[in-house]
């Protein structure tokens, strides 16, 4: 019985293609490289590239917390349901949350110190422009008595600017330069 589909190879049966012979097929190509310098460069290459990968992913685990309070001050602005003394206090809540999250001994931090400490995470640049960049001014002065004085409110155009400075800080802030400044006065003071 002959099985179907199964060509088996036969010599030729003409008389003129009796001494051809089949041509050998070559070996294939590989694609891993033959010398050794070749694969040194290429693991060298896999290496950076590794490296890269993990610096990209440890800066963003880095950096999560400010996505998230950015975040969270959006949603602040944009609900209109909240007036703008309730606004300030939501946002004094994420950024101490923030600083909280830098430093634990922030926790005790209200007030001009809050303030200060804000400013001294800015970088310096950002802390030698106009006082209306930073937060240790008078508007901030009057961001904190509005959080414990009902009476004291913020204007529409006073919150835009808390706004604007919290995404700012949030965005350019160093988390380095604000521990060494609170050890260096914390080492002044004793």
């Amino acid at each position: 019985m002959v099985s179907q589909g199964v060509a088996e190879h036969a010599p030729p049966s003409s008389y003129m293609l009796r001494n051809l012979h089949d041509v050998p097929v070559p070996d294939g190509v590989s694609w891993w490289p033959q010398t050794l310098g070749w694969t040194i460069l290429g693991a060298a290459l896999v290496l950076l590239l590794m490296y890269w990968v993990y610096r990209q992913v440890w800066e963003w685990w880095q950096n999560r917390y400010r996505t998230e309070a950015l975040a969270a001050i959006d949603r602040i602005n944009k609900d209109p349901a909240m007036s703008a003394i309730q606004r300030g206090q939501a946002l004094f809540q994420v950024l101490k949350v923030v600083m909280v999250y830098l430093d634990s001994r922030h926790s005790a931090l209200f007030g001009q110190p809050f303030l200060q400490q804000l400013d001294r995470y800015c970088s310096a640049d950002l802390s030698g422009l106009a006082s209306e960049r930073g937060f240790d001014n008078a508007l901030g002065a009057r961001w904190m008595q509005s959080l414990v004085n009902p009476h004291i409110g913020l204007a529409v155009s006073d919150w835009q600017v808390l706004h604007a400075n919290s995404c700012e800080w949030l965005k350019t802030h160093s988390p380095r330069r604000g521990r060494s400044d609170l050890q260096s006065a914390e080492g002044a003071g004793e």
